[in-house]
């Protein structure tokens, strides 16, 4: 299928070079100017954000549930977690505050998303066996847990609990920076150890799956770098987490279809 196809691949990688360039070009030059349509920053994360990342966590889900690796549960864990924050964070931007409220329910669910993939990488680096005892009470309290702490991070946001995280037009607070830091670092290396054991054995899922997490790690750079939200740099940073999300949806599909390759197999055997 065309996920395994060499000029998809090389496009995917194109595709990730061309934004870290226009990230690192804009940041540079600081175009300046705003645009930022009611309604259109939520159509699109709902969209691209949200749904895919709901899809993959559900798919993360069921490949949990019967392998029972926790490395699958926590990158399952991540994704819904981006995903309900940026849902949220979408919403967000047209109310009063909104400035601030999108960029701090946005972050912060980046930097626990982040925590989330990094350690379902490094779990997957070690080989752990699966654990199915209790497996379907884990993973149900996984994934409320994610949800609890999405309302209760918006709740906090919009009480104005958080100290501030930016400010439009003058751009971003220290915490603001320092937690969106270590987000972009966490996705970063955890491309980086998805990305070796892509290069030991050569499997597409972990190709795609690698790429997304620095698409990702690129669009929070970039949003990182902007002084006003809605700006040039911004939208960068808004399409590279978008694609990241089509590259994390691609990588999950190719992971369903080896799985259901591999159960086809399993039953010829028995039949055999």
């Amino acid at each position: 299928m065309f996920e395994g196809s060499r000029p998809m691949k090389l496009l995917g990688a194109i595709i990730l070079a061309v934004l870290t360039i226009a990230t690192i070009g804009l940041g540079v030059l600081d175009p300046g100017g705003i645009f930022e349509p009611p309604m259109l920053l939520c159509l699109l994360n709902i969209l691209f954000l949200s749904l895919m990342s709901f899809v993959v966590a559900y798919i993360s889900m069921r490949s949990y549930l019967a392998s029972g690796l926790l490395s699958v549960l926590m990158i399952g864990s991540g994704l819904l977690q981006f995903g309900s924050a940026s849902l949220i964070a979408g919403f967000l931007r047209d109310l009063p505050g909104g400035a601030n409220a999108t960029p701090s329910v946005h972050n912060i669910g980046a930097l626990a998303a982040g925590l989330f993939q990094i350690g379902g990488s490094a779990l997957s680096l070690t080989g752990h066996a699966p654990n199915v005892s209790w497996i379907r009470l884990k993973g149900a309290l996984a994934y409320l847990g994610v949800s609890v702490s999405t309302v209760i991070i918006t709740w906090a946001t919009l009480n104005n609990t958080i100290p501030t995280f930016f400010v439009q037009g003058t751009g971003p607070t220290l915490l603001r920076q320092v937690v969106l830091g270590v987000a972009i670092v966490l996705f970063a290396v955890s491309s980086i150890l998805v990305y070796r054991r892509y290069a030991e054995n050569g499997s597409d899922i972990l190709y795609w799956y690698s790429l997304a997490l620095m698409l990702t790690a690129v669009g929070l750079l970039a949003v990182y770098l902007q002084r006003a939200v809605g700006s040039p740099i911004g939208w960068i940073g808004r399409i590279a987490q978008y694609f990241g999300a089509v590259y994390f949806l691609v990588s999950v599909y190719s992971a369903s279809k080896e799985m259901n390759l591999r159960t086809l197999e399993q039953i010829e055997k028995k039949v055999n």
